[in-house]
């Protein structure tokens, strides 16, 4: 899904600001949540084939992690003009007619005919909140 929304930021962009460090952002994140999947799927079979102190333990580790991963994508700054929205991959778009609910930060500097520097910025911002999320759904903070 978010790949898609990278497919049409990129396209609104029409190649002014490359979107390169999302896409990297963006295919790690998919590769560490694929992982997170199969681990799962392992830890709901073993849950039940055996009722396990060890098998509970590491449900409960995997759910901090992605409960980590999600609040990776948050930002204390938040977003510019809109600083109460802290998530920076979904939130609300600055023309409300607009249906871009994606990186709202990168759509409302294109929007906003904001400088090339500031969207370019808004993408690294999103970026470094994606390569949080990564981190902390390998297990990076705990």
């Amino acid at each position: 899904m978010v790949q898609a929304h990278r497919d049409a930021l990129s396209k609104l962009l029409e190649g002014k600001v490359s979107v390169d460090p999302l896409s990297v952002a963006i295919q790690e994140f998919s590769l560490v949540a694929k992982e997170v999947t199969d681990e799962a799927k392992k830890l709901k079979e073993q849950a039940y084939s055996k009722n396990d102190v060890a098998v509970a333990a590491k449900r409960r580790e995997l759910n901090d992690r992605m409960m980590l991963a999600e609040r990776g994508f948050l930002d204390s700054e938040g977003i510019k003009g809109k600083e109460w929205f802290k998530h920076l991959v979904y939130g609300p778009a600055a023309e409300p007619e607009s249906k871009l609910g994606f990186f709202p930060g990168i759509t409302d500097a294109i929007a906003t005919n904001s400088s090339e520097g500031t969207i370019k910025h808004e993408i690294w911002r999103v970026a470094r909140a994606i390569q949080r999320a990564s981190k902390a759904l390998k297990g990076g903070f705990t």
